[in-house]
């Protein structure tokens, strides 16, 4: 980006939902869990509802079909803990499931699977310490399940998300974890 008529609207590479528009659709909503998730419930009865209800919400072309992916493949994988838990953040209880398994003292202490969170992200894990640890910023059973299986795809195939574009979410995060980016482009809106 040095050209200045280029501006860096999220970190890391470029990939379906890294677009203006779809940035727009990040701006619009500070919480995307509880439309999407309304969305992942008419996909179970239609594709095309679910992929309708995304294109409801702004979500267009390869950006649309990740959402819809990882809609879906969360659906499938971490269906016992959502059920139970729509919250974003949990302080303490409930399963481990970003907890690594090396990190498991007891067998039972770690996802349910007995395998831990295996998945990483370039070869780093795909979860903070801070995600399955007590504290502010531990996630739910729900969202520790979705960060684990689906985020390390959705992050590769999205390229945008709330954290690498700098954004306020309704699921805290460590503020080091946060892109300090400003989303000001010299237009005035006024």
């Amino acid at each position: 980006a040095n050209n200045s008529d280029t501006y860096i609207t999220h970190e890391g590479a470029c990939a379906a939902c890294s677009p203006l528009d779809q940035l727009a659709v990040y701006l619009a909503e500070t919480d995307l869990a509880g439309p999407v998730r309304n969305c992942a419930l008419k996909r179970l009865l239609s594709n095309s509802l679910g992929l309708q209800c995304l294109a409801d919400l702004g979500f267009r072309d390869a950006c649309l079909h990740i959402w819809n992916y990882n809609a879906a493949h969360s659906g499938k994988t971490c269906t016992l803990p959502c059920a139970f838990s729509s919250s974003n953040n949990q302080q303490s209880g409930g399963a481990n499931y970003c907890k690594p398994f090396s990190a498991c003292l007891l067998w039972w202490t770690c996802d349910m699977n007995l395998l831990g969170c295996k998945n990483t992200i370039n070869g780093e894990p795909a979860c903070s310490d801070d995600t399955w640890e007590d504290g502010v910023y531990r996630l739910s059973p729900c969202k520790q399940c979705d960060e684990c299986r689906s985020g390390p795809i959705f992050k590769k195939f999205s390229g945008r998300t709330r954290r690498n574009s700098g954004l306020p979410s309704a699921i805290v995060r460590p503020p080091d974890q946060i892109a300090q980016i400003d989303h000001y482009y010299g237009i005035d809106l006024d």
